[in-house]
C-alpha cells in the first residue's frame, strides 16, 4: 500500500532527490507516512540508513506547517526540507548557481504548463458578485489567490526574483524590496531564487505561497476577479 501511494503523490524533482506532495502526503495514516518515508530515502542514497523516532517525528513536524520551513538532517548527511507544496527528501550536493528562467505569459483565462518551474497556472475570471470573498479567504491555501481584475495591467507573467525587486505586500503600507519581504517571511535564503512570481507590466501581482500586492487587493468596487491557482 506504501509502495502505491508513494508513486502516486511522488512529483517530478532533481537528481538526488525525491519529492512528495505534502497535500497527498498528510492525508495518508500515519503508519504508511513513515513506510513512505523510508522508500523515498531508499530511492535517493540506495539502502536505508538507521533512523529513530525522532527523525521520522521532525521529517512528518515539517507538512504540519504552511509554507516553507526549516531543513532536517538525517543520517548519512541526507536532508529532509519542505518547500512550500512540497516535502523534499535529498542528499547534499554542490550549490549550483541561480537558476536560469525567461518570463513566461500566463493565459488569462486558461491553463499554462511552466517546465522550467515544474508548475502550472490556472486562471480564472468570475464577477466579483458571484465570489463571497470572506467565505473565499477562508477556505483558500497558499497556492492560490484572488485580486481585482480591473487593477491588473496585462500580459500576466510568471519570473523569478530580480535583483532590486520592490514589492507593497498585502496588509502594509508602501513599498519594500522583495529581499526584506523574504527575511521578514523567514523563507530560507537558498529558496528564494526558485519562488514563483507573478507580475505585470507594472510590478509584483503575487509572490506565489506568501502575499498579494496591495494595489491588486480585492475591494467593494470591484467588479471582476481573477481567481489564480498554481499546481
Amino acid at each position: 500500500i506504501a509502495r502505491e501511494i508513494y508513486e502516486n503523490i511522488k512529483m517530478l524533482g532533481r537528481e538526488g532527490e525525491v519529492c512528495l506532495s505534502v497535500d497527498e502526503f498528510v492525508k495518508t495514516p500515519a503508519a504508511l507516512q513513515t513506510l513512505i518515508i523510508d522508500r523515498a530515502i531508499r530511492k535517493v542514497h540506495g539502502s536505508l540508513p538507521q533512523l529513530n523516532f525522532e527523525h521520522y517525528l521532525e521529517v512528518l513536524s515539517l507538512c504540519a506547517d504552511q509554507g516553507f520551513s526549516k531543513v532536517v538532517t538525517l543520517p548519512k548527511g541526507l536532508l529532509a526540507k519542505r518547500e512550500s507544496y512540497v516535502l523534499k527528501i535529498s542528499r547534499p550536493v554542490v550549490k549550483a548557481p541561480p537558476m536560469k528562467f525567461l518570463a513566461q505569459k500566463i493565459k488569462v483565462p486558461g491553463k499554462t504548463t511552466i517546465e522550467g518551474l515544474n508548475i502550472r497556472v490556472d486562471a480564472e475570471i468570475m464577477s466579483r458578485s458571484n465570489v463571497a470573498l470572506q467565505d473565499y479567504i477562508k477556505k483558500k491555501d497558499f497556492t492560490e489567490e484572488i485580486i481585482d481584475l480591473d487593477r491588473v495591467r496585462l500580459p500576466l507573467k510568471v519570473r523569478l526574483k530580480k535583483r532590486g525587486d520592490m514589492f507593497s505586500p498585502l496588509g502594509l503600507n508602501g513599498a519594500c524590496k522583495l529581499k526584506r519581504f523574504f527575511i521578514s517571511q523567514k523563507v530560507p535564503r537558498e529558496v528564494r531564487d526558485q519562488v514563483p512570481i507573478v507580475v505585470d507590466d507594472e510590478g509584483i501581482v503575487w509572490v506565489v505561497g506568501y502575499r498579494i500586492g496591495n494595489e491588486y487587493r480585492v475591494t467593494d468596487e470591484t467588479k471582476s476577479v481573477l481567481l489564480l491557482k498554481i499546481e
